[in-house]
């Protein structure tokens, strides 16, 4: 993406596309527990830096807090593009889920793509989830995830629910071994995959199964990168955002 092009449909569609990427997870085996701790990979929260062409352009956080018999689960993006001296775009995206056990129970994300807002909602019904966005009404089998990405629990799902158009992906993930991550505090050894269908787009978790990185091609050619902040802390996180 060029500065001077920024304000081109097709680049508004490129940043939008950031988060839809980032801005996910998949369907896995549901469990029948009902824990109000966090989940296990993780002892504090995420933060990621949002690169293009190893450039800042925005940051993405993940929070998790127990919250009654449930986890809440708060996931936000930022992105700001600069041209000359003032904001040539803006991105900002919203999630809370709450989780029992590794059970969806419940989803609301809001993305406003510079200055077009667009609403997701999901809500447990029984053995179903029922789904509203741009995508229409319509109910879904569990297991399923949201396209947040913090749940390793993707790994090996054929659906993933896309959480800034309501509609489900058709995905499958290709495990493409294990590699060093140098993160900015501290390198580590992260598991690689690639998503095929449609999202395309590399995610890592380490050992202890904490997604810590993502990587992808925009429209224009050029790559962008989530890299986690506070990931290199291994065992545990910090808990500052």
């Amino acid at each position: 993406m060029r500065h001077r092009t920024i304000k081109s449909n097709a680049q508004r569609a490129l940043i939008a596309a950031m988060l839809l990427f980032g801005p996910a997870a998949g369907p896995a085996k549901a469990s029948t527990d009902a824990k109000p701790t966090m989940p296990a990979a993780y002892t504090g929260n995420l933060t990621f830096d949002i690169l293009r062409n190893d450039t800042p352009v925005g940051s993405h956080s993940v929070t998790f807090a127990p919250d009654g018999d449930t986890i809440s689960v708060r996931t936000k993006s930022k992105i700001e593009i600069d041209f000359l001296f003032f904001t040539a775009y803006r991105f900002t995206y919203a999630s809370e889920s709450r989780w029992s056990g590794d059970r969806l129970v419940s989803l609301s994300a809001r993305t406003d793509d510079d200055g077009t807002v667009t609403t997701v909602k999901a809500t447990r019904d029984g053995t179903a989830l029922r789904i509203t966005g741009s995508g229409g009404d319509y109910a879904v089998t569990p297991p399923i995830y949201p396209t947040n990405h913090w749940h390793k629990g993707v790994i090996g799902s054929t659906k993933v629910l896309n959480t800034i158009t309501g509609g489900i992906d058709a995905v499958r993930m290709v495990k493409k071994g294990r590699t060093r991550l140098d993160l900015p505090d501290g390198a580590l050894n992260a598991w690689h995959y690639a998503y095929t269908g449609d999202l395309r787009t590399e995610v890592w978790y380490d050992s202890l199964g904490r997604w810590v990185a993502m990587r992808f091609e925009a429209r224009d050619g050029s790559t962008i990168r989530y890299v986690c902040r506070n990931c290199g802390q291994a065992p545990s996180l910090s808990t500052k955002q």
